[in-house]
């Protein structure tokens, strides 16, 4: 697809290893290189690049995780799902396991629970033989690559600064769905994607535990009604007490373990601070 501008932001990066990045670009006029001095997080650095397509002129905008590689037909693909329902969408496609080419990562989310808004993945870990090849709108879709028009901007604004890293794309999906748009999934779209290796994983991971609690708390307390966040937020609570406990009384006293659960304390210390004042997380 050449009609198309690569916009790459460097998040924060040290000057040594923006002028590495530099050295090693291809020259290439449709690649546009920004580099934020400071590390504005993953929406801090999806903002600045939104904004500088509407400076540019953009009509269509995929986010694309830098952990992925994706297929030469994709681009078209969303595109065209996206142009078939006039612009009311967000596009998406197949997520394939980046060392099991063949594996699927997940093809959208279905609520698990509505009343919480809690999604579950779709197709987990199958040999892709076909099974998800029917073009179908889902009740999520995750930003590890999806597509929309500009048009989208315009009416719900840019990525929330309430979020820093992780669930930030339930909140735009959702904050878009209630404007009107729908989330779609086609199957000619596809992508192979690591996953979380920019944080360096998920499991025994602190800082990973960190971002998503405090993500997932600010997004609940957003768009759960009143007496569906008091349950969620107190079943958290009570989930995160009891892993302590366990921790603590099976002696089994792991750096890590505790290190995580210390980062989920820290998580709620964060939420109780934003719930006060609603600041930004950049």
């Amino acid at each position: 697809y050449p009609n198309l501008q690569i916009i790459l932001v460097d998040n924060g990066p040290t000057e040594e290893g923006h002028q590495n990045l530099k050295d090693n670009l291809p020259s290439d006029e449709r690649l546009v290189l920004c580099r934020l001095k400071d590390n504005k997080g993953y929406v801090g650095g999806v903002n600045h690049a939104l904004k500088k397509g509407m400076e540019l002129g953009t009509d269509y905008f995929i986010i694309l995780n830098n952990d992925t590689v994706i297929h030469h037909g994709a681009i078209t693909a969303l595109l065209n799902g996206c142009i078939k329902y006039n612009d009311k969408v967000i596009v998406s496609g197949k997520v394939y396991h980046y060392h099991k080419i063949n594996e699927l990562q997940f093809v959208g989310y279905k609520w698990k629970n509505e009343n919480l808004l809690d999604p579950t993945p779709i197709g987990v870990n199958e040999i892709d033989n076909g099974q998800y090849d029917k073009e179908e709108f889902r009740d999520m879709l995750d930003d590890i690559f999806w597509l929309f028009s500009e048009k989208i901007i315009k009416d719900i604004g840019f990525y929330s600064q309430y979020f820093w890293f992780n669930t930030e794309q339930r909140d735009f999906a959702m904050r878009a769905k209630k404007a009107g748009y729908q989330l779609l999934y086609t199957p000619k779209a596809k992508i192979w994607h690591k996953g979380s290796v920019s944080v360096g994983g998920r499991d025994g991971n602190p800082a990973y535990d960190y971002w998503y609690t405090q993500s997932s708390l600010i997004f609940s307390y957003l768009h759960l009604s009143k007496i569906n966040f008091f349950y969620y937020y107190w079943k958290q609570r009570l989930s995160l007490a009891r892993s302590h406990t366990k921790v603590f009384l099976s002696g089994k006293e792991k750096s890590t373990n505790l290190k995580c659960i210390q980062a989920k304390y820290a998580a709620f210390k964060y939420f109780s601070k934003w719930k006060k004042n609603k600041m930004s997380n950049s």
